[in-house]
């Protein structure tokens, strides 16, 4: 599986939200499982300070090895398939 790891702009701090927050290393990341890729997304969002508002779009999407997205971590670090329903970790 592949994590990307990213920032938005949060729109109520007058911040675009197509693009990275300034000083936030997109970055993407294999993990093995949905936990580790929770626990990855939880460090990421410490060591930049990002807000709720800096963490969506397709910011903490996980991919398998066919570039697909088969869930997401939403800012508190549950885990989401893409139906919405959380992936117990």
């Amino acid at each position: 599986m592949i994590l990307i790891l990213d920032s938005c702009g949060n729109i109520y701090h007058n911040q675009d939200p197509n693009k990275s927050l300034y000083g936030v290393k997109p970055n993407a990341v294999k993990c093995i499982d949905f936990e580790i890729a929770s626990n990855l997304c939880r460090k990421y969002i410490e060591k930049y300070n990002l807000g709720a508002g800096n963490w969506g779009g397709n910011v903490g999407i996980i991919l398998n090895d066919k570039q697909k997205q088969i869930a997401r971590v939403s800012y508190n670090g549950r885990v989401w398939d893409n139906n919405n329903n959380e992936i117990k970790i």
